[in-house]
């Protein structure tokens, strides 16, 4: 299984189980069961200043992803994925926008960065591989964001 880590720089609560159950079958989806990912909830200034870093775009984001894939393994452990950064300001507007829950904003924000960390691309790319990615993307929100509070917690494991 993929060990998930969340981080919450913030003062807001974060669903850390609900998050972790996603991020963890995503992964298994995606073929990355023996990976470690990191998560991370900032604020928009936060946010601003890595976009500024490492994009030259001098402006919050909602979310980023640094992907640590390609070499960095240790000793006797899992291989590391990289890493996700969520403005918690960004995903709050956004669910307002979308009209959905901060929850399936914060879900839908992960799911895009573990794209990206995966390959996935929107950006340089052909409209082809942008639909791929966002159609895998939507895919995976239907799989396992959930919209209905009574729906369990469902963690897939080998049996299922």
């Amino acid at each position: 299984m993929p060990i998930v880590r969340i981080h919450n720089e913030t003062s807001h609560r974060i669903p850390k189980k609900y998050l972790t159950v996603i991020a963890s079958n995503v992964l298994c989806d995606l073929k990355k069961e023996t990976y470690l990912l990191d998560i991370t909830i900032t604020t928009n200034a936060s946010i601003q200043l890595l976009n500024k870093q490492y994009r030259h775009i001098n402006r919050p984001t909602d979310v980023l992803s640094f992907s640590l894939e390609e070499g960095v393994s240790f000793p006797n452990t899992q291989k590391v994925l990289g890493d996700i950064i969520i403005s918690i300001e960004m995903a709050k507007k956004q669910a307002a926008l979308f009209n959905v829950t901060l929850n399936h904003e914060l879900a839908r924000l992960m799911i895009h960065g573990i794209l990206h960390l995966c390959g996935y691309d929107h950006v340089h790319v052909s409209p082809l591989k942008r639909n791929k990615m966002f159609n895998l993307q939507k895919l995976l929100e239907k799989k396992y964001i959930l919209t209905d509070a009574s729906k369990p917690f469902i963690l897939k494991t080998d049996s299922n």
